[in-house]
C-alpha cells in the first residue's frame, strides 16, 4: 500500500510490466556500457547484469516535472515513462540503473549503503557525495562537456547544471583521491574513495566536507521547492513571493559560504601535506604541475575575499622554488665534498705509491 501511495504522489500511473526480452536487451546494453568504460577499475559486466536483471521494471505514464525514469527503493522496482526510447544512452535510465546497482541491503532488507551514502539507525550521511558521484559517472559515460555556471554568486566549472557546487567539490576530491576509487565506491559501494582521500588529506576533513555538502544539498532542495512554489502555485500572493525570494537568497548565500570554505580546506589540506612530504626536485616539480591543473577546478566568487587560490598558489610556487634551491645547494655541497675527498685520495695515493717505490729501491 505504501508503494502505491509513493507512486501516486510522484505521478506514476498506468503501469505495464516490461516484457522479459525488452528488459534483457536494456539490461545488457546498460551493463555493457558501464563495464566497458570502467573495466580497468574492476567494474564487472556480470555483477551489474545480475543486479539489474533481477529488478522488476515497468513502463508507465509519468507526470511532467518528474524524471522519466525512477527507481523506487521501497519496492525495489524501476519505472520508465513509456514515451521515451529504451536506451543505454538515456540519462534518466542510466542514473536509476546506477542507483539500483549501488544498493546494499542488510539482513533485515533495509538499505545499508548507497555508493558513498551510509545509513544508520539515527541518520543518513553522504547523500551529497553520492549524488555528486553519480553525476560524475553519468558525465563520463555520456561524454558530457564541462560548462561554466553562475550559481550562488560563484562562477563554477561544472559537469552538472542541477548540482554545480557539489559536483565541483567531488571533482576536486577525485583529483586528490583518484577517479578509480570514486568509481569503485559509487558503483560497488566500497570505502576505497574515503580511504584514499583520508590518506592524502585527513579523516577530519573528509567528515567535515561530507557534513557541509549534505547541508548544501538540503539548501539546494529547498531552493528548488521554493522556486516551484513561486512559479506554479497560483495561491501564493506577490508579497509572499518577495519573502520566498529572500529565503532563496539566504539559502544561496549559505551554499556559497559552505562551498568556498570547503574549497579552501580541500586544496590547503592536500597541497600543504604534499609539500611537507616532497623531498626531491622531481616530486616538487610534479607538485607544481598539479597546482596548475588544480587551478582549472577552482571557482571564482563574487566576494573578493573568497578568492584565495591565486595568492595561495603563488605562495606554494615560492616554497617549491626555495626547496628546490635548498636541494640544489645541498647537492652542490655534496659534490664539492666528494671532489675534495677524491683529490685528497689521489694525493694520498701518489704519496703512498712514491713511498712504495722508495721501499722497493732500498730492498
Amino acid at each position: 500500500m505504501r508503494s502505491k501511495r509513493i507512486l501516486k504522489k510522484m505521478g506514476i500511473t498506468n503501469l505495464e510490466k516490461l516484457d522479459f526480452k525488452k528488459k534483457e536487451d536494456l539490461v545488457k546494453k546498460v551493463s555493457q556500457k558501464i563495464a566497458d568504460r570502467f573495466e580497468t577499475y574492476g567494474i564487472k559486466y556480470e555483477e551489474i547484469y545480475m543486479k539489474l536483471i533481477n529488478t522488476d521494471m515497468y513502463l508507465s505514464d509519468i507526470k511532467s516535472g518528474t524524471p522519466k525514469a525512477n527507481y523506487i527503493y521501497k519496492n525495489m522496482s524501476l519505472y520508465i515513462d513509456r514515451s521515451i526510447e529504451l536506451s543505454e544512452n538515456n540519462e534518466d535510465i542510466l542514473r536509476e540503473c546506477i542507483c539500483k546497482v549501488q544498493e546494499v541491503r542488510n539482513k533485515k532488507n533495509r538499505i545499508h549503503k548507497l555508493g558513498l551514502c551510509r545509513f544508520n539507525e539515527s541518520k543518513i550521511a553522504g547523500v551529497a557525495f553520492n549524488e555528486a558521484g553519480i553525476q560524475y559517472i553519468l558525465s563520463t559515460l555520456l561524454d558530457k562537456k564541462e560548462e561554466k555556471v553562475n550559481a550562488y554568486g560563484v562562477e563554477i566549472n561544472s559537469i552538472s547544471m542541477q548540482y554545480p557546487a557539489i559536483t565541483n567539490i567531488i571533482r576536486q576530491m577525485t583529483f586528490i583521491a583518484g577517479e578509480n576509487y570514486l568509481v569503485q565506491s559509487i558503483i560497488n559501494s566500497t570505502d576505497d574513495f574515503k580511504k584514499s582521500f583520508i590518506d592524502k588529506c585527513n579523516e577530519t576533513s573528509y567528515y567535515s566536507i561530507m557534513k557541509n555538502t549534505d547541508l548544501m544539498y538540503e539548501a539546494k532542495k529547498r531552493i528548488t521547492n521554493i522556486d516551484r512554489k513561486i512559479l506554479f502555485d497560483r495561491r501564493v500572493k506577490e508579497e509572499s513571493k518577495a519573502k520566498l525570494r529572500d529565503k532563496v537568497n539566504r539559502y544561496s548565500k549559505s551554499i556559497r559560504f559552505s562551498y568556498t570554505k570547503i574549497q579552501k580546506e580541500l586544496c590547503q589540506c592536500y597541497f600543504n601535506k604534499k609539500m611537507a612530504k616532497a623531498k626531491s626536485i622531481e616530486s616538487l616539480e610534479q607538485l607544481r604541475e598539479e597546482i596548475v591543473k588544480y587551478k582549472k577546478l577552482i571557482a571564482i566568487s563574487c566576494e573578493a575575499e573568497d578568492n584565495f587560490f591565486e595568492k595561495y598558489s603563488l605562495d606554494c610556487y615560492y616554497k617549491i622554488e626555495r626547496k628546490i634551491e635548498k636541494i640544489n645547494k645541498e647537492n652542490s655541497m655534496l659534490i664539492s665534498n666528494k671532489k675534495g675527498i677524491s683529490k685528497a685520495f689521489v694525493k694520498f695515493k701518489k704519496i703512498f705509491d712514491s713511498s712504495n717505490a722508495e721501499y722497493e729501491d732500498n730492498k
